[in-house]
């Protein structure tokens, strides 16, 4: 019986707790700069995403730069996840009542990609995997030649 206790905390990763705090500290720091209350388990939907909308608009680190795009996604996911732990009937992440929220952060995602902010990692694994892509088949190509040659 210890284990089925047990195996549940093993599921959970050290970095989604680490990532779900930190986006939960930003979160407080700003609520708390605005005037907010900064328990966003205490907000009604509708409430929240006006709040949510003008974090997303707003938030900078704290050297005054902008987030990265991706960071910005994982920020929503961050206290998404904190209120699904917390038992909270909402999702910010689906629920339609979140939708403009979730529109001023794509909004301002695909600013910030247009500004050049496009170095990221799924960028990077892209330029990777199409330059791999492109190595084997150039060694596709080669092979062909020499079977070609050898045939002829």
């Amino acid at each position: 019986m210890q284990k089925c206790k047990r195996w549940p905390k093993k599921a959970i990763k050290k970095n989604t707790v680490k990532t779900t705090k930190t986006w939960m500290n930003v979160w407080k720091s700003w609520a708390e700069s605005k005037g907010f209350n900064d328990d966003i388990l205490k907000y009604e939907a509708k409430e929240l995403d006006e709040c949510l909308s003008r974090f997303f608009a707003e938030i900078r680190k704290s050297d005054g730069s902008d987030y990265e795009p991706d960071s910005l996604r994982v920020m929503l996911a961050a206290l998404d996840r904190h209120l699904k732990q917390n038992d909270s009937k909402i999702s910010i992440a689906k629920d339609r009542e979140f939708v403009k929220c979730r529109q001023v952060l794509e909004g301002k995602a695909r600013a910030l990609r247009e500004k050049g902010r496009k170095r990221t990692l799924c960028t990077w694994r892209t330029k990777f995997s199409h330059s791999r892509f492109m190595l084997v088949f150039e060694v596709a190509k080669r092979t062909m030649k020499c079977v070609s040659k050898i045939s002829a």
